[in-house]
This record gives structure tokens, C-alpha cells and sequence, in this order.
């Protein structure tokens, strides 16, 4: 069992990226357990993974009997607008957000607060998506939560407005396709000439194209016209096969964020699934900031007026919902774990309650530790990370217990670190603790 002085244990106190030698440790590669023990460190870069490795002189060493060494999580789909969701995100295991929606003066923040801070996740961005006038997520801007955004009238303006999102130096597109027909409600969405439009001119501009598809025709709309991937899986997803098919073509992925229906599911819901296990579990509970606590402890407020309605509709049924996820498992299409984290909550234990489902999906939990690092990874071409290997990023995160057994260990959070600086979570509570409540 670790203990903290284990991590402290060297010749300094000082966190801060150098020489580290982590031994004794089981080690997940990303992609299974490795035949290593021991993980060495310098610069902020993994340098050897082995066994019975030595530290070289003047080495910080931290020993894991009985843990696991895993890379650092990557939620491959949040809304980030503050350093303090970076934050809040590291303190939970997560190294890297991968943001589906970002307005430029959010964006420029995070975007500096990651370059220049190891003690906030890094941040990649869609920055501001691509909807129609009216469209979703345009209702947010009425809601507060974000301020006016462009959107596309037509597909003449294609070209223009994926131009000006490269222009703000965004790592990939986000395509809005949602005309609430699931919901019950009408809402304004993109042509299918704007759709293909826009992909063409994302492409173009090397950049990839991921939608938000709140259906089956929609999910068919955007793969047909060359989408890369789904940043949800259209829970009405038929039983036929045919956007299976469509996704299998062309090496696509899809981000389920299972915990999103889950949420809409009578007995899956927070207050009512139970967040106690989280809230209640003494290396998580303490690092949540208040206002994270506060809506997992108590059903959430009545929604906005315009908000949908029939949360429990037939076609949020978390068993179908699974099933659909397993469909896709079985057939090969990579799955990435994603939480949807919004700007006032989900920076944090979101991603350890996401892997769970996964796993009843019929991914193993090592298939789903994998959907949370070299998955993701790979989909998006981070290739400085996702795996523990000789020249990555040392971002990694060292539970109790081995998470390929059983996935929840990954919440028996011990140490992380980020390019090699171990994240003070010590401190980080006793900020917490000291902060006034927004």
C-alpha cells in the first residue's frame, strides 16, 4: 500500500518534473498490463519502462506496492470555460480535456492557462461549433451560460466560418445537428447542403469533423455527407445496421457519453442512481469544489423553460442504450470514454463514473482504460500520449488495486502527474476547503 511519504520519498520535497523513478507498480500501457514494474522519468518524459529499474542519483522514487501506474485519463468530450475546470479536471486523474465547444474569449484562457500551468489539464478545442441560426446549442446564450456565438445560415458560408474557427486556432471542427424531434420539441438545424458544405471545407482545411447527431437520421445525415466521428451515439439508433455500416467505412469513432443518458434515465439519475460512492469516498469526495458537491448531492433544479420536457422517454432507456454501445464495441468502431462536461459541473469524477458503463456495455475494463487514454489518443492524433511508453508525456495517474480487474479502482486516486509534476492534491483540498462558495 502506498503511503504518502512514499511519494514525498527522495532527496527533495519538490514535486516539480525531473528525475522520478516509479517502482513496484503494476503498469497499464494503455492497452493491457505490461510485463514491467517500474516506470523511470526525466525532463517530464517517460525514458525507460521496465523491471527492477534503478534511480539515478539525485532521483525523486515513488513505491506502489499493490497499485497501478496508469497514463493520464483524457475525457474526450467536455465544455471547458475556466482554469478551474482544468483544474478540477486534473485533480480527478484527467491530463487532457478535449473541449467540444468553446466561444473565442474562453477559449484563448484555457488555451494560455494549459501552455503555461502543469497543475491544470491541457486542453484541446472544437472552440465555437457550427449550428444554424436558432439551432442548438444557441439557447445557452439566452440561458447565460455562454455569450453570442456565429452560427451558418447556408452553406455559401462554409468556407468563411470554418476558415474563421482555424483562424482562432481551433484543433478540430464540432457540427450541431439537432432538431429536437427526440426531445419532442422544433428546432432550427443545418441543411444537409450546409452539413456536407461545411465538412468539405473542414477537410480541407485538415482539420477533423465531429457531430453532434441527436438521432438516427441525423447520425446519417453526418456520416453520409463524410463526418469523422459522433461526439454522442444517436440513442435511437436502429437495430438494422446501416449507420454501424456507415461507421465502420472510413475508420470512424464515436464518443458515447454514456453518462448523459444515464442522467435521464428513471433509477440512473444522480440523486437517484446514488452519488454517495462518489461524495462519500474519501480520495474523491474531498477534492470536489463546492459547487460540484452541492448539485451531486441534491436533485438538480428545474430546468429552464425551454429545456426538454420527457426525461424518460422510451428512448432514453439505459438498456437500450447499452446495447447500442455494445453493438458498436462488437463491431470494431473505437469507442471513447467522454463525459460532456459543462462549464458549472462534470470537470471531475464525471470520467471515473463514465468508464463503469462502459464495462456493462461488454467492454472489459481494460478495453475501457483504454477508451479513456490510447484511444483517444490515437482518434485525434496526440501521439505524445495516451500510452506509458520510452518518449511520452509522464502524464500518468497511480491508483490502489488494479482497474483492469476491476474498474473502479481507478477512483483510489493516490498520486498523478502531468509531464512529469506530480499535482499537490493535498493542496488542492485545502484550497478547496478554504474557497467561498460561488
Amino acid at each position: 500500500m502506498l503511503r504518502q511519504s512514499d511519494v514525498l520519498a527522495g532527496d527533495s520535497h519538490d514535486k516539480a518534473a525531473g528525475d522520478l523513478l516509479i517502482y513496484g507498480v503494476r503498469v497499464f500501457d494503455g492497452t493491457r498490463l505490461a510485463p514491467a514494474d517500474s516506470v523511470l522519468i526525466h525532463g517530464g518524459l517517460i525514458t525507460q519502462v521496465g523491471t527492477g529499474l534503478t534511480a539515478p542519483p539525485g532521483a525523486r522514487t515513488v513505491g506502489g506496492a499493490g497499485c497501478t501506474l496508469l497514463p493520464g485519463l483524457i475525457d474526450g468530450h467536455v465544455h471547458a470555460q475556466r482554469a478551474d475546470n482544468l483544474a478540477q479536471a486534473l485533480a480527478f486523474g484527467v491530463t487532457t480535456e478535449l473541449d467540444m465547444f468553446c466561444p473565442p474569449p474562453h477559449l484563448h484562457t484555457l488555451r494560455e492557462a494549459a501552455t503555461a500551468r502543469v497543475d491544470v489539464a491541457d486542453f484541446r478545442s472544437a472552440g465555437t461549433g457550427v449550428t444554424a441560426p436558432g439551432g442548438h446549442p444557441t439557447q445557452l446564450v439566452t440561458w447565460g451560460v455562454y455569450p453570442p456565438f456565429p452560427t451558418l445560415s447556408g452553406p455559401e458560408g462554409a468556407e468563411a466560418f470554418i476558415a474563421g474557427r482555424v483562424a482562432e486556432g481551433v484543433d478540430y471542427i464540432k457540427v450541431f445537428i439537432e432538431d429536437g424531434a427526440f426531445w419532442g420539441q422544433s428546432r432550427q438545424v443545418l441543411s444537409p447542403e450546409s452539413v456536407r458544405a461545411v465538412v468539405a471545407a473542414a477537410h480541407r482545411h485538415g482539420k477533423q469533423v465531429l457531430v453532434h447527431a441527436d438521432g438516427g437520421a441525423s447520425a446519417r445525415l453526418a456520416l453520409d455527407a463524410g463526418a469523422d466521428a459522433l461526439a454522442h451515439h444517436p440513442n435511437d439508433a436502429d437495430r438494422a445496421g446501416d449507420i454501424i455500416a456507415r461507421l465502420c467505412a472510413g475508420g470512424r469513432f464515436v464518443i458515447p457519453t454514456l453518462k448523459i443518458p444515464a442522467a435521464f434515465a428513471p433509477g440512473r439519475r444522480g440523486h437517484q442512481g446514488g452519488n454517495d460512492d462518489l461524495l462519500d469516498h474519501p480520495r474523491l469526495g474531498p477534492y470536489l469544489d463546492a459547487q460540484a458537491r452541492k448539485l451531486m448531492a441534491a436533485p438538480p433544479p428545474p430546468p429552464p423553460a425551454d429545456a426538454p420536457k420527457n426525461f424518460t422517454k422510451a428512448g432514453l432507456d439505459f438498456t437500450g442504450v447499452l446495447d447500442i454501445t455494445g453493438r458498436l464495441h462488437q463491431a470494431g468502431i473505437p469507442l471513447l470514454a467522454g463525459t460532456d462536461a459543462i462549464p458549472v459541473f462534470g470537470h471531475s469524477v464525471g470520467m471515473l463514473r463514465e468508464l463503469q458503463p462502459l464495462v456493462e456495455a461488454g467492454l472489459t475494463p481494460a478495453q475501457a482504460l483504454a477508451a479513456a487514454t490510447s484511444v483517444p489518443a490515437s482518434c485525434f492524433g496526440l501521439s505524445d500520449r495516451g500510452r506509458i511508453s520510452p518518449g511520452l508525456r509522464a502524464d500518468l495517474l497511480l491508483v490502489d488495486g488494479d482497474p483492469t480487474a476491476d474498474i473502479t479502482a481507478t477512483r483510489d486516486i493516490r498520486a498523478i502527474w502531468r509531464s512529469g509534476t506530480e499535482f499537490d492534491r493535498g493542496t488542492y483540498r485545502a484550497q478547496l476547503a478554504n474557497a467561498q462558495p460561488r
